[in-house]
């Protein structure tokens, strides 16, 4: 098919981009565990497992942008991506906005404002991208307000580390999978636990809403 253009990870801890069978790039970064496309394919997000996130262009190869981190998602309109970074205490969440053909901190946002007292072991954005969710070992997880950085929700009642938190179809309910070996369904709105479910052989759940 011609004028495809195809990004892949390997083994070799690299990512390469692809157009009609050649190899346009080579992307590395000191071992690249995954790699994805924002901006519209416009650029190629990757990550490694020393904390670090880079952003390459995809028309020139050329490495623009690099995000400490240990966890990241992006908007769905690739215009947000929240990195989450580690300080001696607790975990802050970092919010970027894309413009300008990069990347810049929300200039609203403090330090202090966006936080959990634990590490933060996922991240997810809303559908309509105004909202996003994040899952912690403080045994919370909890919802975000993307333009003004303030906690709008606290969903608590896991009694292990959260593992993963993310919302369900329609974004009426959210989802969390727990150490404790339990999957909570919540109600958005009211941070109501609607349901719980217990893994019958008390192994840590993952979460696969339906999309």
């Amino acid at each position: 098919i011609p004028h495809v253009v195809v990004l892949t990870t390997s083994k070799d801890r690299t990512a390469k981009l692809w157009r009609s069978g050649e190899c346009m790039w080579t992307f590395t970064q000191g071992g690249i565990d995954s790699a994805v496309f924002v901006g519209n394919g416009s650029y190629v997000l990757t990550t490694s497992r020393h904390g670090t996130v880079k952003l390459w262009c995809v028309c020139t190869g050329r490495h623009e942008q690099t995000f400490r981190c240990n966890t990241f998602a992006i908007s769905s309109n690739d215009a947000s991506l929240v990195a989450v970074d580690k300080p001696r205490s607790a975990e802050e969440l970092l919010i970027w906005q894309r413009r300008d053909a990069g990347w810049h901190r929300h200039p609203h946002h403090t330090q202090q404002q966006l936080r959990h007292a634990d590490r933060v072991n996922s991240a997810a954005f809303s559908a309509d991208s105004s909202v996003f969710l994040t899952a912690s070992d403080d045994t919370t997880a909890k919802l975000w307000d993307v333009n003004s950085g303030q906690l709008l929700r606290a969903f608590e009642g896991h009694a292990g580390y959260v593992l993963h938190a993310q919302f369900c179809a329609d974004g009426a309910e959210v989802i969390t999978a727990s150490q404790d070996g339990t999957t909570k369904l919540w109600r958005t709105s009211t941070g109501e636990c609607i349901q719980t479910l217990v893994s019958p052989d008390g192994n840590e759940p993952m979460v696969y809403a339906e999309p």
